[in-house]
C-alpha cells in the first residue's frame, strides 16, 4: 500500500510504502471524500501516538482472539477435559484411574502416595499410579467417555467417585422433559403437558403446581435472573473449595444453623425419582471395563452434609425438579446411593461406601465446606476409607 506525501497546499510531492494498518491514511481518505481534509496533515505527535496505539490494540486484539478461537476449536475436536495420562503402560506399574467431578479432584493424589509408601515398606517392586480425570461439573456420560479414552492403557483398576453432576447439571432429564418443564414454569403450557411426561409427573402434579405459584412472586423473578450466572459460579466455587479451605462457605450453600429446618427431613417428590440415566451410564462403565479386561471395578456412594448446610436459594430450581435441599437429599439417600449399592452387589464388584463412612459422625461440619465438598479433614477421611477398601487388592502385588 503506497502512502502519499503532501506539501502544505495538499499537493502530492512523493509516495512511500505505507504501514500495514494506517489509521491516519484511512481517516484522510474519508475526509477527502467529504471535502474536509484541510489541515489534516497537521497531526500532532500526541495524536499520531494515540492513533498508533489504537491501531496496534486493534491488531493484537484480533490476533489474540483468533488464537483463543483456534485453541477452543482444537480443544473441542480432541478432549474438552484435559488431564495428564501416560502414553503407554510402564512395566512394574499398577495403573488405576479415578473418575469424577469436583468432589474427586484432590485426594486421589494423596491416596497414591500412601499406597506407594505402604508397598515400599513391604519391599514391593510394584508402584501404583492413579490417573485422576476429575473435573468440576463432569457428568456420568463424560466419565464413560474418559474410560473409553483410557482403555489403551490396559488399566488394572478403575474407581468411580461420588456422583453429583447428573442431577445438578440436569442430565437426568431428557430434552423433552427439560423443555416441557421450562415452558410450564414460564406459563406457556398447562398441566396436561406435564402429565404427558409420564406417571411420575402425574403423581407429583401438586408439587409442580405449588412451585409454579411460588415462582410468580417478585422475589423469585429477581432470583431467576441470577440463575445462569450462579450455575457458572458453582463450577468456579467447586474447584476453589478443593484448594482453598477458609471459614467462608462457597456461594452454593450456607450453614443450616442460620436457617429454619422446616424443609429438611420430610417426604419429597424426589423420594421415588429413578436415577435411570446415571444407572445406565454406570452399567456401561462396568461393561466397558469388563470388555477391556479391567480386573478391579469400584463404585463409590455419594456422601453429603445436608444436616449442616443448606443449598442457597439461587440454586433451587436450576434443574426444575429440585426445589430445595430436602429434594436433593432425598434423591441422594433414597435413590442414588441404594442404586449404586445394588449395582455393586448385582455385578459382584467393589463398593467404596463413603456415605456410610461419614454417617458415623453425628457432626459433619468439620469435614465439609458445603453440602458436598470436603475440608482437609474430610479429605483425610476419604483417603483412609479408600485405602482400607482398595488395599486388599494391592497387598499381594510383587
Amino acid at each position: 500500500m503506497l502512502e502519499e506525501i503532501l506539501d502544505k497546499n495538499n499537493n502530492v510531492i512523493s509516495t512511500r510504502k505505507g504501514e500495514l494498518i494506517n489509521l491516519a491514511s484511512i481517516i484522510y481518505k474519508i475526509k477527502s471524500l467529504r471535502g474536509d481534509n484541510e489541515g489534516f496533515h497537521k497531526l500532532t505527535v500526541k495524536k499520531k501516538l494515540a492513533y498508533s496505539a489504537l491501531t496496534s490494540l486493534i491488531l493484537f486484539t484480533t490476533i489474540f482472539s483468533s488464537e483463543i478461537y483456534y485453541r477452543h476449536c482444537q480443544k473441542q475436536q480432541t478432549n474438552s477435559y484435559v488431564y495428564e495420562k501416560p502414553q503407554e503402560k510402564e512395566k512394574g506399574m499398577f495403573y488405576a484411574a479415578w473418575f469424577g467431578g469436583s468432589t474427586s479432584m484432590a485426594y486421589p493424589n494423596q491416596l497414591e502416595i500412601i499406597l506407594n509408601n505402604k508397598l515400599h515398606s513391604l519391599n514391593k517392586r510394584t508402584n501404583v499410579h492413579i490417573i485422576n480425570t476429575a473435573v468440576p461439573g463432569k457428568s456420568s456420560r463424560q466419565i464413560l467417555d474418559d474410560l473409553n479414552n483410557l482403555t489403551y492403557l490396559k488399566l488394572d483398576m478403575i474407581i468411580y467417585g461420588p456422583e453429583w453432576n447428573d442431577l445438578w447439571m440436569c442430565d437426568l432429564l431428557n430434552m423433552r422433559e427439560r423443555e416441557t418443564l421450562k415452558w410450564y414454569f414460564e406459563g406457556n403450557i398447562g398441566e396436561d403437558a406435564l402429565i404427558s411426561l409420564g406417571n411420575w409427573y402425574e403423581k407429583h402434579l401438586d408439587v409442580f403446581k405449588g412451585e409454579f405459584e411460588k415462582r410468580k412472586t417478585v422475589e423469585y423473578e429477581f432470583r431467576k435472573i441470577n440463575n445462569e450466572v450462579m450455575k457458572k459460579l458453582y463450577l468456579i466455587s467447586a474447584a476453589k473449595s478443593i484448594f482453598v479451605h477458609s471459614s467462608n462457605n462457597p456461594q452454593n450453600s450456607i450453614p443450616r444453623k442460620d436457617l429454619e429446618r422446616s424443609d429438611f427431613g420430610y417426604i419429597s417428590h424426589m423420594d421415588d425419582f429413578s436415577p435411570a440415566y446415571t444407572e445406565g451410564n454406570m452399567v456401561s462403565f462396568i461393561e466397558t471395563a469388563r470388555k477391556n479386561d479391567i480386573r478391579h471395578i469400584v463404585l463409590s456412594t455419594t456422601p453429603d452434609a445436608f444436616e449442616v448446610y443448606e443449598i442457597s436459594k439461587d440454586f433451587n430450581g436450576l434443574c426444575n425438579i429440585i426445589f430445595g435441599s430436602n429434594d436433593n437429599c432425598a434423591y441422594n439417600r433414597k435413590q442414588l446411593n441404594p442404586m449404586i449399592r445394588k449395582l455393586t452387589n448385582d455385578y459382584g464388584i467393589t463398593l467404596l461406601d463413603f456415605d456410610r463412612t461419614f454417617n458415623r459422625f453425628t457432626d459433619k461440619s468439620p469435614f465439609f465446606t458445603d453440602m458436598m465438598h470436603y475440608t482437609p479433614a474430610g479429605m483425610n477421611i476419604m483417603v483412609d476409607s479408600a485405602f482400607k477398601t482398595l488395599w486388599p487388592y494391592l497387598k499381594d502385588l510383587p
